[in-house]
């Protein structure tokens, strides 16, 4: 995708995640009608289905060729291949919980994939009226300000956070690994919503996250965020992450990043016994 193109795509639905912003900030503080999907903490209004559908008409109208992979409209059928072609990884509001209580912790997350690499990346939590936004090899912003990782090198100094959702059989496993991590950091926070948690370890309140059995629109806009502000993305056992399978950890310098690899695959060890 050439530099026009990519700038037109970018302008494009910046306008359009400023409109969905005005909805989810006009449905914060209202009564919401709530759906419980497979599980109960995994929720969805009527707002993130109207930000979608906001979303992916208006992309749709402009960019009829490129494709889509959003969370509601992928919720219950296979997950849809990621091709080379331009795709559109949206999560209309990351963060529902939040959303459904009125915590302001939310985040409208779109990512542009194109021949599989993410090209751009647009975060924005309309409630604090913070846009994040990215362009490959352009840098990282917030509202326009250029963001960049922490230097911390050692988990011993780190601000971390997870988001680990057991499945079958794993919970011990990551109780386990939770426990060693409170251990031997410097303190942790759990904020609701991958995207947003993402967007503060791109710009430096976060140092570590660690992250698994999370879905791509989780995730798609928030990694290029954190590479193009210094940060590192790696899969959990240290090879090459993949996007549709994101069980990952970033951190603010690889340093960070592979002592926490390292801690991973001590405890998984352990607990293989």
């Amino acid at each position: 995708m050439d530099e026009q193109i990519m700038n037109d795509c970018f302008n494009y639905v910046y306008q359009l995640t400023l409109e969905c912003g005005e909805l989810v900030k006009e449905g914060a503080s209202k009564t919401k009608v709530i759906e419980t999907k497979e599980h109960k903490h995994d929720v969805v209004t009527e707002y993130d289905k109207k930000v979608e559908e906001i979303l992916m008409n208006g992309i749709k109208k402009k960019f009829p060729d490129h494709k889509f992979i959003a969370e509601e409209s992928s919720y219950g059928n296979v997950l849809p291949e990621l091709t080379d072609s331009p795709t559109w990884i949206i999560d209309p509001i990351d963060g529902t919980q939040n959303f459904t209580r009125n915590i302001r912790l939310v985040c409208i997350s779109i990512g542009l994939v194109v021949n599989k690499q993410i090209v751009l990346s647009i975060l924005y939590n309309p409630c604090m009226d913070e846009m994040y936004t990215a362009k490959k090899g352009q840098g990282a912003f917030l509202n326009n300000e250029r963001i960049h990782v922490s230097s911390c090198k050692t988990f011993s100094d780190a601000l971390f956070c997870f988001t680990l959702i057991p499945r079958r059989g794993q919970g011990n496993l990551f109780k386990a690994r939770i426990l060693e991590f409170m251990k031997r950091s410097n303190g942790f926070r759990i904020f609701g919503s991958v995207a947003l948690t993402l967007c503060f370890i791109a710009s430096g309140l976060m140092d570590a996250y660690s992250f698994e059995n999370v879905m791509p629109w989780d995730v798609a806009g928030g990694i290029l965020l954190i590479e193009e502000a210094g940060g590192f993305v790696k899969h959990k056992t240290g090879k090459s992450y993949d996007l549709m399978e994101p069980n990952l950890v970033v951190a603010a310098t690889e340093e960070l990043c592979d002592e926490m690899i390292g801690i991973i695959n001590d405890i998984e060890v352990k607990n293989s016994d």
